[in-house]
């Protein structure tokens, strides 16, 4: 398991954008931790999708994500995959 930070920027003008992109996010809803939305400029829009799970499915859904017209730009962030549950041992 690794768990990842999607940060991209949007226009929020786009029509059906901001739906495409909440209902992606609901079919993803098991590898969604939390998103943070932060109104930029009158146009456009942040968001921060922080998330766990298989490598290649985070992969996925930020490909997916960033695919949308609109999206401006924006990067993915992992970490090293995490093996067991040891917590700081």
């Amino acid at each position: 398991m690794v768990y990842g930070a999607l940060v991209f920027l949007y226009d929020h003008h786009k029509r059906e954008l901001e739906k495409s992109l909440s209902n992606l996010q609901h079919d993803y809803y098991e590898n969604i931790i939390s998103t943070s939305h932060v109104h930029v400029d009158h146009d456009h829009c942040m968001e921060a999708v922080l998330l766990k799970g298989k490598a290649v499915i985070l992969k996925a859904i930020a490909e997916k994500l960033l695919s949308f017209k609109g999206v401006k730009h924006g990067k993915l962030t992992l970490t090293i995959a995490l093996k067991g549950h040891h917590h700081g041992k």
